[in-house]
């Protein structure tokens, strides 16, 4: 068969033995060499337009100067673009994607490593990020988002919806019970609470909520605690293990619990300086 384009040469010299028809095997007439190097150049620029439909992949690093627009799929290790993504396939990173300027994905995007936009990201599909998503401009996701590691937007960010992660718990709350806000959003525990108890607002068992956090950010977050025909109530609230008083809904703090109801607590805290927290906080009666 010939070898009409570049997808179909050989990786063993020896194997090419014609190019697009050209014999190039050992004793070929000298006129081959003429006609090899035109059939070539040929081969070239089709690759370069697309006109033979040959696939790219790049195994290692990927580096682009310029604008780029892919109308299939893109699949590689690591990526470096310096201006414009545009892809309206579907397209997986087996290691890193940096954009420097927009990105935009016309179906799934799946990136194992880190990334970081300087510019807008835009998927159609699904985005996935196995590392941190870093992006300074505006970002728009039609379908889901999910990072395993960070992700940070410095612009707008335009989703469907955000599905927030929630502990159900099926015991009562401990004596001081702590709330791990690198795990969820929502904590639920469905036992009636026994006792009153303290709620110790960290990062998780290895980080600190300080260490996380930085001056001027906020998070917010909500305990459902589940009572019987006797109530209970966290009476006494903690931030890395060190006492703070909220500031209450309403200017009225609450003394104790809503029998035979789930009494949802929503907590905001506000890192105003290093270890220093503003803690807004409500009660509201669920049954």
């Amino acid at each position: 068969m010939p070898r009409a384009k570049i997808s179909e040469y050989d990786a063993s010299a020896a194997n090419n033995t014609d190019v697009n028809g050209v014999n190039i095997a050992e004793g070929c007439p000298p006129s081959s060499m003429n006609n090899m190097g035109r059939e070539i150049m040929a081969a070239l620029k089709r690759f370069e337009t697309g006109a033979d439909g040959d696939s790219l992949t790049v195994g290692g690093n990927f580096y682009v100067t310029g604008t780029s627009g892919f109308s299939g799929t893109i699949a590689g290790a690591n990526q470096t673009l310096s201006g414009t993504l545009g892809v309206t396939g579907a397209s997986t990173f087996t290691g890193t994607l940096a954009a420097v300027n927009n990105a935009t994905v016309g179906g799934t995007l799946g990136v194992t490593g880190a990334s970081t936009f300087t510019g807008t990201l835009a998927a159609i599909g699904n985005a996935t990020v196995g590392g941190t998503l870093g992006v300074t401009g505006a970002s728009t996701f039609t379908g889901t988002l999910s990072a395993v590691g960070n992700a940070s937007i410095g612009g707008r960010a335009t989703m469907k919806a955000i599905l927030e992660t929630t502990t159900v718990t099926g015991s009562a709350p401990a004596t001081t019970s702590n709330y791990d806000v690198i795990t969820q959003v929502v904590q639920f525990y469905t036992t009636n609470a026994a006792r009153n108890f303290a709620l110790n607002i960290r990062g998780d068992g290895s980080n600190s909520l300080n260490s996380i956090m930085s001056t001027g950010q906020s998070v917010s977050l909500a305990l459902l605690v589940t009572n019987g025909s006797t109530a209970y109530y966290p009476n006494t609230f903690q931030i890395d293990g060190s006492g703070v008083t909220p500031k209450w809904q309403g200017g009225t703090a609450p003394t104790g619990g809503n029998a035979s109801s789930v009494d949802a607590y929503v907590l905001t805290a506000v890192k105003t300086a290093d270890a220093t927290f503003t803690l807004l906080a409500s009660q509201t009666k669920f049954a």
